[in-house]
């Protein structure tokens, strides 16, 4: 019996080596939803957006590519209303829950605490279960937390609003791991950039939205539960997205079988090939915590700044300071279509980094500009580094191991993080803060030259418009 799984246009002959493919290649598609496999297409007109090739909602298409985009999207729209609900509100909380800075700062902290190993874990079991099964766990585990939050409210239980952020933070991170698998999985060799990029700007759009619609909320009702409640059912778009993405995947499976096939074994699929991870991307690591250890905790602690510093009030702050994924909103896509066009992801990356100095540098030591100015430029950064930094991943590791990987640079992310929320709530002056902000990306920039550098030295795949991909067998076989 036969085990060739090759549709029967493809001779025998003609396939060559899974990943042997040169990038991007438009005969390359996706084989599987939960294993990162490629699959090459014969030189006809009958490619999956040629004319006549498929009915506009078949899973080949490129409008079914981008419906699961879309609903990949959802993951982060509400839990990202979420996590930063609880920034805008943070006086009124405070003064609630009769705690102080230093315990707020723990709300933040048990949410990434989990995550310093649990994505480790998360994206091995995206590799092996395959992502829906996966981001239907972690999604629900998304909506439960955040209700549990906002429940906690009710008569001021600050354990039990810890124990929902810990339990919202286990399922968030492990989705975002879930998107990002995603968009390499269905838009790698296609627009990977800019998709990656559109997924940030959902998570940006939940971020402006909290900022505007919980001052409101508190400027104008007086109450900041119903914040936290908002944040709840927002966040249960997740959950939402998980399952309409599971079912999405089962109509693929039913009506393109071939989509879905994939030569790698998952038992094959082991957490040891971490040690044939090459040094540059533990350096791509590095950098990427470096900047959202950065970002993250200046965002949750800048309105609460921008109003005590130039005497605003808490909704025109807030507002300042949700210019910020405002920015990120409409950019992070217009960056993400430059990348895929120009490449130079390195060099993008040192560029952004470098520019957050002045940002930093106008808010600290100058009461003129106005604020505007500053989160306009950290916002620009803000777009422009991460579209440049995640569609490099895929380029830098074995194309079965993604989820591994992504969730390796997850779970470090979350680490630095809660060292940093850690050190933020214990600083006393907000010039300090910012003050360790800009040595952090200092760090980072030296980091992303030493990378461009090494990149250079190896050919510069990171940089080149059509980088090698390679197998985990093609690494361990190098190596040998």
């Amino acid at each position: 019996v036969s085990t060739d799984t090759r549709p029967p246009s493809v001779s025998r002959g003609t396939l060559p080596r899974r990943a042997s493919a040169s990038f991007p290649s438009p005969r390359v598609r996706p084989v599987s939803m939960g294993k990162l496999a490629y699959q090459h297409l014969p030189p006809d007109q009958t490619t999956p957006d040629g004319p006549g090739a498929h009915p506009f909602w078949h899973p080949e298409r490129a409008l079914f590519r981008y419906l699961v985009l879309l609903v990949a999207c959802l993951f982060s729209i509400g839990s990202y209303f979420a996590y930063d609900s609880i920034g805008v509100v943070q006086q009124e909380l405070m003064d609630d829950f009769g705690i102080t800075e230093e315990q707020f700062a723990l709300l933040y902290t048990i949410y990434s605490l989990p995550n310093i190993v649990l994505p480790f874990f998360g994206g091995y079991m995206l590799d092996r279960i395959g992502i829906p099964i996966g981001t239907l766990i972690s999604c629900t585990l998304v909506a439960v937390g955040s209700m549990i939050v906002a429940v906690s409210a009710f008569d001021a239980h600050f354990w039990l609003m810890l124990v929902g952020r810990f339990l919202f933070g286990m399922g968030a991170e492990v989705s975002y791991v879930a998107q990002n698998a995603i968009c390499c999985l269905w838009f790698k060799n296609r627009e990977l950039a800019l998709s990656m990029g559109l997924v940030v700007s959902a998570g940006r759009l939940g971020s402006f939205f909290t900022f505007n619609a919980n001052a409101f909320i508190v400027n104008h009702y007086g109450d900041y539960r119903a914040a936290l409640w908002l944040g709840a059912v927002l966040a249960s778009t997740a959950f939402v997205g998980a399952v309409l993405y599971f079912f999405m995947h089962k109509l693929a499976a039913r009506v393109s079988p071939a989509l879905l096939q994939s030569p790698v074994d998952p038992g094959s699929i082991s957490m040891r090939d971490v040690r044939y991870f090459p040094l540059v991307y533990w350096v791509v690591v590095f950098i990427v915590m470096v900047f959202y250890s950065t970002i993250f905790p200046f965002q949750s602690t800048a309105t609460s700044y921008i109003q005590k510093k130039y005497l605003m009030p808490n909704d025109k702050a807030a507002f300042i300071v949700s210019l910020l994924p405002l920015s990120a909103l409409f950019l992070s896509p217009i960056f993400g279509f430059i990348v895929d066009r120009v490449a130079l992801r390195g060099v993008f990356v040192s560029i952004g980094l470098l520019a957050l100095i002045p940002g930093f540098g106008l808010l600290m030591f100058s009461s003129w500009p106005q604020p505007y100015v500053s989160m306009i430029l950290i916002g620009l950064v803000f777009s422009c580094v991460p579209a440049a930094l995640w569609p490099s991943l895929p380029i830098l590791i074995p194309e079965e191991n993604i989820g591994l990987a992504f969730g390796i640079l997850s779970g470090v992310i979350n680490a630095g993080l809660s060292l940093f929320y850690w050190i933020q709530g214990r600083i006393s002056s907000p010039v300090y803060e910012i003050l360790l902000y800009v040595m952090l990306v200092l760090a980072g920039f030296v980091c992303s030259v030493w990378w461009n550098m090494m990149d250079y030295a190896k050919g510069g795949q990171v940089n080149r418009l059509q980088p090698t991909v390679h197998t985990i067998q093609e690494v361990q076989e190098t190596d040998s």
